[in-house]
């Protein structure tokens, strides 16, 4: 659709940009996996860990427009790795698959990514196993990737699962050497994104259904994240 289009656009004109900036530096990991087990949440890479049904119902917990089932299974793509964050205890925040560097679980390069949070175990009135968050991501592991659908519940919101989700969705990135991350992000989560690193690149004012006020184009690069690391006073 036209969001695609335009995501993909804005993200293609940034790394040409930057092209010579290099790949984006993988976000840092604020919250291990173990750590956020400890609060009750688990994180799981593949798509086949996921149902169109309970993502259906997480979206809706969102004011995320419901889709046909055929649908969130070619948006998933087959072929892609899923990863999925469970819940646990209280509120968590990583991913569970093979640890890189970062503390979190190397990937093969993948067209499509998903990312999906659970609970490990009952709590706060929630089953273990059940959905507590979801983001997915397409690139091309080389230039440009794209996240998408970052939800997580409302009862389990403001507990750092979202940030986790792009920090791991966003070291997987990273990893396939791309050199811009794009998004777009609801008003509420400006903020939220701009602690991982991104910047601002304008507003989507005809975006669809999931928007409040329009959405505001985001995107990471290495430039964007060494202004960050010089603004807090770090070596780049």
């Amino acid at each position: 659709g036209g969001d695609s289009d335009g995501l993909t656009s804005l993200c293609l004109a940034r790394a040409a940009e930057d092209v010579e900036g290099g790949a984006v530096p993988p976000p840092s990991v604020s919250v291990s996996d173990e750590d956020m087990r400890m609060r009750n949440v688990e994180f799981t890479w593949g798509a086949e860990s996921v149902r169109a049904q309970e993502l259906n119902d997480l979206f809706d917990s969102v004011g995320f427009a419901r889709r046909e089932p055929a649908r969130i299974e070619r948006g998933l793509g087959l072929n892609g790795s899923v990863c999925g964050a469970e819940g646990g205890t209280e509120g968590a925040d990583e991913g569970d698959a093979g640890t890189s560097g970062n503390g979190v679980v190397s990937t093969p390069p993948a067209e499509v990514r998903v990312l999906c949070a659970r609970a490990v175990r009952d709590s706060r009135g929630t089953p273990a196993g059940t959905l507590l968050g979801f983001a997915r991501a397409t690139t091309d592991g080389a230039l440009c990737g794209c996240m998408w659908d970052v939800a997580v519940a409302p009862a389990w919101q403001r507990l750092g699962i979202g940030r986790a989700l792009v920090e791991r969705l966003g070291v997987a990135l990273a990893e396939d050497g791309v050199s811009c991350i794009a998004l777009y992000s609801e008003p509420g989560a400006v903020r939220m994104y701009e602690k991982v690193g991104f910047v601002r690149a304008g507003v989507n004012r005809s975006r669809g259904s999931g928007a409040v006020g329009g959405a505001t184009g985001m995107v990471l690069t290495k430039r964007a994240k060494d202004r960050l690391k010089r603004e807090m006073g770090m070596d780049a």
